[in-house]
């Protein structure tokens, strides 16, 4: 199978494109993918040429955290967990994550 929150891309035989989820978090995934690698303009709706399968492997928490320590930790200090989480570990996963994992799947995709 695809895999827990994956999803896949492919053309159709006749024309047209499938998207599939293994689950309803992969096909919102998948939906996304599509159209974000879609283009709009005046000339109207272009597909993405992006063609795959992918797994949701990450998840940006550091976006969460603030929101659960609020609520979790009442005492806890906001400047502390708001500068932690979007200061460090944000720009960390754009410098380190992303670059990682994406040589990471390429290893295992081929």
């Amino acid at each position: 199978g695809i895999g827990a929150e994956g999803y896949l891309i492919q053309d159709r035989q006749g024309g047209g494109v499938r998207i599939a989820g293994n689950d309803e978090r992969g096909l919102v995934a998948g939906v996304g993918k599509f159209l974000r690698t879609s283009r709009y303009d005046k000339g109207g709706f272009t597909p993405g040429t992006w063609r795959g399968t992918s797994v949701l492997a990450a998840s940006a928490s550091y976006i969460a955290v603030p929101a659960v320590m609020r609520y979790a930790v009442p005492e806890a200090n906001p400047s502390l967990y708001f500068g932690l989480s979007l200061g460090i570990t944000f720009p960390l996963n754009i410098l380190f994550g992303i670059p990682l994992y994406s040589y990471v799947a390429k290893l295992v995709l081929g």
